[in-house]
């Protein structure tokens, strides 16, 4: 989970920078005119949004696979005794 958190945080301040590059000229014309503790606060929120959301759907996404690999595991072991069983007769 630590590791999404960090993953998630690089790829939202990646997202920020492309869109700060994108609307570059934007920004510089009402540099002056902006609340700052607003923008603060959308890039914070908007943040706790997505490492929320990316989080979430990394869960989802990992449990499918960890209980995929579970019931290989348990096939595995299944043909495994009988393998072993096989052997022994």
């Amino acid at each position: 989970l630590l590791e999404t958190v960090i993953n998630g945080t690089f790829a939202y301040l990646l997202g920020l920078g492309l869109y700060l590059l994108y609307y570059f000229e934007d920004f510089l014309e009402n540099l002056y005119n902006m609340d700052f503790a607003l923008l603060a606060r959308n890039i914070v929120y908007y943040y706790v949004v997505f490492i929320v959301a990316y989080g979430l759907l990394t869960y989802i996404v990992f449990t499918i696979r960890f209980i995929k690999a579970k019931k290989s595991i348990k096939r595995y072991y299944h043909n495994l005794k009988k393998l072993n069983a096989m052997y022994r007769q």
